[in-house]
Protein backbone atom coordinates (compact mmCIF):
# COMPACT_ATOMS: atom_id res chain seq x y z
CA UNK A 1 0.00 0.00 0.00
CA UNK A 2 1.16 3.48 -0.70
CA UNK A 3 1.75 6.21 1.80
CA UNK A 4 -0.76 9.02 1.41
CA UNK A 5 1.73 11.45 3.03
CA UNK A 6 4.19 10.81 0.18
CA UNK A 7 3.79 13.66 -2.36
CA UNK A 8 4.35 11.27 -5.29
CA UNK A 9 1.67 8.82 -4.07
CA UNK A 10 -1.50 8.77 -6.16
CA UNK A 11 -4.51 6.99 -4.63
CA UNK A 12 -5.54 4.55 -7.31
CA UNK A 13 -7.81 1.72 -8.38
CA UNK A 14 -6.64 -1.40 -10.16
CA UNK A 15 -7.27 -1.60 -13.90
CA UNK A 16 -9.89 -4.29 -13.39
CA UNK A 17 -11.96 -1.60 -11.61
CA UNK A 18 -11.12 1.20 -14.07
CA UNK A 19 -12.09 -1.08 -16.94
CA UNK A 20 -15.68 -1.16 -15.63
CA UNK A 21 -15.91 2.65 -15.86
CA UNK A 22 -14.26 2.90 -19.27
CA UNK A 23 -16.31 0.06 -20.82
CA UNK A 24 -19.56 1.59 -19.54
CA UNK A 25 -18.60 4.98 -21.02
CA UNK A 26 -17.62 3.39 -24.32
CA UNK A 27 -20.94 1.49 -24.48
CA UNK A 28 -22.90 4.66 -23.71
CA UNK A 29 -21.02 6.49 -26.48
CA UNK A 30 -21.57 3.65 -28.97
CA UNK A 31 -25.30 3.64 -28.13
CA UNK A 32 -25.49 7.38 -28.84
CA UNK A 33 -26.36 8.25 -25.23
CA UNK A 34 -23.08 10.09 -24.70
CA UNK A 35 -21.13 12.29 -27.09
CA UNK A 36 -17.62 13.73 -27.12
CA UNK A 37 -18.87 17.13 -25.94
CA UNK A 38 -20.34 15.53 -22.78
CA UNK A 39 -17.16 13.54 -22.20
CA UNK A 40 -15.06 16.70 -22.49
CA UNK A 41 -17.44 18.62 -20.21
CA UNK A 42 -17.27 16.05 -17.41
CA UNK A 43 -13.75 14.70 -17.67
CA UNK A 44 -10.28 16.21 -17.39
CA UNK A 45 -7.92 15.95 -20.35
CA UNK A 46 -5.96 13.37 -18.35
CA UNK A 47 -9.15 11.30 -17.95
CA UNK A 48 -10.00 11.45 -21.64
CA UNK A 49 -6.82 9.64 -22.63
CA UNK A 50 -8.13 6.48 -20.94
CA UNK A 51 -11.38 6.38 -22.93
CA UNK A 52 -9.84 5.05 -26.13
CA UNK A 53 -6.80 3.35 -24.68
CA UNK A 54 -6.51 -0.28 -23.62
CA UNK A 55 -6.87 -0.52 -19.83
CA UNK A 56 -4.50 -3.06 -18.31
CA UNK A 57 -6.32 -4.96 -15.52
CA UNK A 58 -3.17 -5.20 -13.38
CA UNK A 59 -2.03 -1.56 -13.55
CA UNK A 60 -3.09 1.28 -11.23
CA UNK A 61 -5.22 4.24 -12.36
CA UNK A 62 -6.00 7.45 -10.40
CA UNK A 63 -9.12 7.04 -8.28
CA UNK A 64 -10.12 10.67 -8.93
CA UNK A 65 -10.36 9.86 -12.64
CA UNK A 66 -12.41 6.74 -11.87
CA UNK A 67 -14.77 8.81 -9.70
CA UNK A 68 -15.39 11.40 -12.45
CA UNK A 69 -16.02 8.65 -15.00
CA UNK A 70 -18.45 6.80 -12.74
CA UNK A 71 -20.37 9.99 -11.93
CA UNK A 72 -20.78 10.57 -15.66
CA UNK A 73 -21.93 6.95 -16.13
CA UNK A 74 -24.55 7.32 -13.40
CA UNK A 75 -25.81 10.65 -14.75
CA UNK A 76 -26.02 9.30 -18.31
CA UNK A 77 -27.77 6.09 -17.21
CA UNK A 78 -30.20 8.09 -15.08
CA UNK A 79 -29.17 6.41 -11.83
CA UNK A 80 -29.97 8.13 -8.56
CA UNK A 81 -29.03 7.69 -4.94
CA UNK A 82 -26.53 5.56 -3.13
CA UNK A 83 -28.43 2.37 -4.02
CA UNK A 84 -27.17 2.79 -7.60
CA UNK A 85 -23.59 2.34 -6.35
CA UNK A 86 -24.52 -0.59 -4.08
CA UNK A 87 -26.07 -2.38 -7.09
CA UNK A 88 -23.04 -1.51 -9.22
CA UNK A 89 -20.75 -2.99 -6.55
CA UNK A 90 -22.82 -6.17 -6.38
CA UNK A 91 -22.79 -6.50 -10.18
CA UNK A 92 -19.02 -6.09 -10.17
CA UNK A 93 -18.69 -8.69 -7.41
CA UNK A 94 -20.79 -11.15 -9.40
CA UNK A 95 -18.43 -10.77 -12.37
CA UNK A 96 -15.30 -11.03 -10.22
CA UNK A 97 -16.73 -13.98 -8.30
CA UNK A 98 -16.75 -16.09 -11.48
CA UNK A 99 -13.00 -15.73 -12.06
CA UNK A 100 -10.83 -18.75 -11.37
CA UNK A 101 -8.43 -16.83 -9.11
CA UNK A 102 -11.28 -15.61 -6.89
CA UNK A 103 -12.74 -19.12 -6.74
CA UNK A 104 -9.36 -20.28 -5.44
CA UNK A 105 -9.39 -17.50 -2.82
CA UNK A 106 -12.95 -18.46 -1.81
CA UNK A 107 -11.97 -22.10 -1.47
CA UNK A 108 -9.04 -21.13 0.75
CA UNK A 109 -11.24 -18.75 2.75
CA UNK A 110 -13.74 -21.53 3.45
CA UNK A 111 -10.98 -23.36 5.32
CA UNK A 112 -11.09 -20.51 7.85
CA UNK A 113 -14.74 -21.31 8.63
CA UNK A 114 -16.53 -18.45 10.40
CA UNK A 115 -13.30 -16.38 10.34
CA UNK A 116 -13.18 -16.55 6.53
CA UNK A 117 -13.54 -12.79 6.32
CA UNK A 118 -9.94 -12.43 7.47
CA UNK A 119 -8.90 -14.07 4.20
CA UNK A 120 -11.55 -12.34 2.09
CA UNK A 121 -10.45 -8.80 3.00
CA UNK A 122 -7.23 -9.55 1.16
CA UNK A 123 -9.31 -8.85 -1.96
CA UNK A 124 -9.20 -5.13 -1.09
CA UNK A 125 -5.59 -5.04 -2.26
CA UNK A 126 -6.81 -6.11 -5.69
CA UNK A 127 -8.84 -2.90 -6.01
CA UNK A 128 -7.25 -0.06 -3.99
CA UNK A 129 -3.62 0.93 -3.36
CA UNK A 130 -4.50 2.71 -0.12
CA UNK A 131 -6.27 2.00 3.19
CA UNK A 132 -5.79 -0.82 5.63
CA UNK A 133 -8.73 -3.21 5.99
CA UNK A 134 -9.48 -5.03 9.23
CA UNK A 135 -12.04 -7.79 9.79
CA UNK A 136 -13.89 -8.33 13.06
CA UNK A 137 -16.48 -11.02 13.83
CA UNK A 138 -17.65 -14.13 12.00
CA UNK A 139 -18.91 -14.29 8.44
CA UNK A 140 -21.67 -16.67 9.49
CA UNK A 141 -22.95 -14.16 12.06
CA UNK A 142 -22.22 -10.50 12.77
CA UNK A 143 -19.11 -8.93 11.35
CA UNK A 144 -17.59 -5.58 10.50
CA UNK A 145 -14.82 -4.39 8.22
CA UNK A 146 -13.01 -1.19 9.07
CA UNK A 147 -10.94 0.62 6.46
CA UNK A 148 -8.47 3.14 7.88
CA UNK A 149 -6.49 5.51 5.70
CA UNK A 150 -9.62 5.70 3.54
CA UNK A 151 -9.73 9.46 2.95
CA UNK A 152 -9.15 9.01 -0.82
CA UNK A 153 -12.11 6.60 -1.09
CA UNK A 154 -14.96 8.46 -2.85
CA UNK A 155 -18.46 8.03 -1.46
CA UNK A 156 -19.52 6.24 -4.62
CA UNK A 157 -16.78 3.67 -3.97
CA UNK A 158 -17.82 3.34 -0.33
CA UNK A 159 -21.32 2.39 -1.44
CA UNK A 160 -19.99 0.22 -4.27
CA UNK A 161 -17.73 -1.58 -1.80
CA UNK A 162 -20.75 -2.21 0.41
CA UNK A 163 -22.51 -3.96 -2.49
CA UNK A 164 -19.34 -5.90 -3.29
CA UNK A 165 -18.78 -7.07 0.30
CA UNK A 166 -22.45 -7.92 0.75
CA UNK A 167 -22.46 -10.04 -2.42
CA UNK A 168 -19.39 -12.00 -1.33
CA UNK A 169 -20.77 -12.56 2.16
CA UNK A 170 -24.06 -13.81 0.71
CA UNK A 171 -22.25 -16.18 -1.65
CA UNK A 172 -20.22 -17.50 1.24
CA UNK A 173 -23.09 -18.14 3.67
CA UNK A 174 -25.82 -18.88 1.11
CA UNK A 175 -28.38 -16.39 2.41
CA UNK A 176 -29.15 -12.65 2.45
CA UNK A 177 -26.76 -10.59 4.58
CA UNK A 178 -28.21 -7.14 5.38
CA UNK A 179 -25.40 -4.61 5.70
CA UNK A 180 -24.70 -0.92 6.05
CA UNK A 181 -21.68 1.38 5.88
CA UNK A 182 -20.70 4.63 7.51
CA UNK A 183 -17.84 7.12 7.49
CA UNK A 184 -17.45 8.35 11.07
CA UNK A 185 -14.38 10.40 10.07
CA UNK A 186 -12.93 11.22 6.64
CA UNK A 187 -10.20 8.62 7.22
CA UNK A 188 -12.37 5.72 8.46
CA UNK A 189 -15.05 3.68 6.70
CA UNK A 190 -16.94 0.92 8.50
CA UNK A 191 -18.98 -1.81 6.82
CA UNK A 192 -21.09 -3.95 9.15
CA UNK A 193 -23.91 -6.42 9.21
CA UNK A 194 -27.28 -5.33 10.51
CA UNK A 195 -28.43 -7.37 13.47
Amino acid sequence: MGNAADQSFVPSVKGVTMLKAVSRLQALREDGKLDDFQLESWLDSEDLRFIDQRIAPTLWYPIDCYERMMLLVRTTEGGVGDEYWVRFGAETAAEVFESKSVQIIMKGARAFGPRAGVALIKLSGLFYNFAQWEWEGEITGSFSITATGATPLPELSRHGSLGFIQYFAEQFVGRKVPMTSERPTPDIVIFRTLD
